[in-house]
C-alpha cells in the first residue's frame, strides 16, 4: 500500500532536465522567429503611418499655396497664418493632427519623431522628406520617405481664367474698334489699350496679374490683327 503511494508520488513531480530543456529550446526557436517578424511589422507600419501623414500634409500645402499663392516657408505656416500671407484660410491642419508638440510628436515629425523637411525641388515642386528610420538624412536615397507637392494645376487653372478674361476683352475692343483701330502685336501695349478703354481691370495689382501666365511668361499675341493671345504654359 505504501509502495503505490509513493510510486504515484513520483509520477507527478515537475518536468525533467531533459523535458525542461526541450521546452526551453522550443521557446528559445519561437522566439527567434516571431521576434523578427513582430519588428518587420513594425518598421512597415511606421513607414505606412508616416507616408499617410506626409500626403496629407502635402494636401495641406496644396491647399495653403491656392489660398495664398506662395509656398508655405515652414510646416508650421499650416497652422499659425505667417506675417504678409494674404487670403491666408487656415489654419489647413485639423486639430486632431496637431498633436502633442513637447513630445515631438504633431504633423511636423514623423513616425520616428524626427521633423520632416521641407525642400525646394523647383519652382512649382515642393518636397517633404521624412529621414526614415535611420532618422538619418540621406538626400532621398536609402530609407528617405518623399512626398511631392506639385502645383502645376493651380498654374494651369489661373493661366486659363486670365486667358478667357483677356481673351474676352480682345473680343469686345475688337467688335468696336476694327478695322480701324487694331491692337498692337507687343503685349505690354495690348494690355495697356485694353485697360485704357475699360475692357480690363487697371492698376498695379491687375497689370501684373495679366501681364504673365502662371510660370511667369508674357502672353502671347496672334498675328495681326490679333484675335486673342496664347499661353507658352509650363517651361
Amino acid at each position: 500500500m505504501n509502495t503505490q503511494l509513493t510510486n504515484r508520488t513520483h509520477k507527478t513531480e515537475g518536468f525533467s532536465l531533459i523535458e525542461l530543456v526541450f521546452s526551453l529550446a522550443v521557446i528559445t526557436l519561437l522566439a527567434g522567429l516571431i521576434f523578427p517578424t513582430a519588428e518587420l511589422y513594425l518598421r512597415n507600419r511606421m513607414i505606412s503611418d508616416t507616408h499617410d501623414e506626409m500626403k496629407r500634409l502635402s494636401d495641406a500645402v496644396f491647399k495653403y499655396y491656392e489660398n495664398v499663392g506662395a509656398f508655405p516657408s515652414a510646416l508650421g505656416d499650416l497652422e499659425t497664418k505667417p506675417a504678409g500671407a494674404s487670403n491666408w484660410e487656415g489654419p489647413y491642419i485639423r486639430p486632431e493632427f496637431q498633436g502633442d508638440v513637447a513630445n515631438n510628436d504633431d504633423y511636423r515629425y514623423d513616425a520616428w519623431r524626427t521633423a520632416y523637411v521641407l525642400i525646394s525641388s523647383s519652382s512649382t515642386v515642393r518636397r517633404i522628406r521624412s529621414w526614415g528610420p535611420n532618422r538619418t538624412d540621406n538626400s532621398g536615397s536609402s530609407d528617405d520617405i518623399d512626398v511631392d507637392v506639385d502645383i502645376s494645376p493651380v498654374l494651369r487653372e489661373q493661366t486659363r481664367q486670365e486667358l478667357d478674361e483677356i481673351n474676352l476683352a480682345i473680343v469686345n475692343y475688337n467688335s468696336t474698334h476694327l478695322p480701324g483701330t487694331p491692337l498692337s502685336t507687343t503685349f505690354a501695349t495690348l494690355l495697356t489699350t485694353l485697360q485704357t478703354g475699360g475692357y480690363l481691370p487697371s492698376g498695379g495689382s491687375a497689370t501684373a496679374r495679366y501681364s504673365t501666365d502662371g510660370w511667369g511668361h508674357t502672353y502671347i499675341p496672334g498675328p495681326a490683327p490679333v484675335q486673342e493671345v496664347t499661353a507658352q504654359g509650363a517651361p
